[in-house]
């Protein structure tokens, strides 16, 4: 069997209306030998029947009986894929027409094992651009853990890495200690683990939703202490480190 570059994990869960822009905005990519991972995770709405109508040879399609959560529905997305290298792609999101192959050249030209890059967050119609922060200045990541209030500037939609780094490093399971932290709380663990590249350009378009799963979650004072209890582990582990 082929095995494709680049594989991009879609977990979908009822955003039916908005997943054909997301699968559009990869197959648009400048870098061509892309596969498809969508997964369905048992929504309510018109997923299924819209995913079934993207599958071809390089789209594979996948639906959960039972709803098992975001990070359950990306690990078993990420042991469907079948590329060298591994990223991910919410369905109500959508990727700069560059953005792949910017991470690829990078992690080829650099020999590094993962990188990261910006992120543009699109609300009502405008945009900001957030910068990624220098990872390999402990400095600067140290300043970053003790200060932020959000995982902007660290954003694992805009990783990518190698498979032997997800199967080194592994990602995190939805009863993680810090949902709904657990894809930044990988992000972190990919950091002080590999070795990792920064891309200050825009690598991501997170579409804002005031009805997303992500900033209800986000809400909640669970959640807050938890990604503070998150970034002091962290400190204390790059201080260590």
């Amino acid at each position: 069997m082929r095995t494709p570059k680049i594989s991009v994990i879609i977990p979908a869960f009822n955003y039916g209306s908005e997943l054909v822009s997301a699968v559009n905005s990869i197959r648009s990519q400048s870098i061509k030998d892309v596969e498809i991972v969508i997964v369905n995770d048992a929504s309510s709405d018109n997923t299924h029947d819209i995913a079934q109508t993207l599958i071809d040879e390089k789209t594979i399609y996948v639906k959960n009986e039972v709803n098992l959560g975001v990070y359950a529905t990306l690990n078993k997305g990420f042991k469907i894929a079948s590329g060298e290298y591994l990223c991910q792609l919410d369905c109500d999101d959508v990727l700069p027409e560059n953005s792949l192959f910017l991470r690829v050249d990078y992690l080829e030209k650099h020999h590094v094992e993962a990188v990261h890059g910006g992120i543009i967050i699109t609300r009502d119609g405008k945009e900001k651009y957030i910068a990624p922060i220098n990872t390999n200045d402990r400095l600067q990541l140290k300043e970053f853990l003790k200060n932020s209030s959000k995982s902007r500037g660290i954003n694992n939609a805009t990783f990518m890495y190698s498979r032997e780094v997800f199967e080194r490093i592994g990602y995190p399971a939805t009863t993680a200690k810090f949902f709904p932290h657990n894809d930044y709380e990988f992000a972190l663990r990919t950091i002080l683990n590999c070795k990792v590249g920064i891309i200050d350009e825009p690598l991501y378009y997170y579409r804002h939703h005031d009805n997303s799963h992500s900033i209800n979650n986000g809400q909640t004072i669970a959640s807050i202490n938890n990604f503070k209890e998150l970034n002091k582990l962290y400190l204390t582990l790059f201080e260590q480190s």
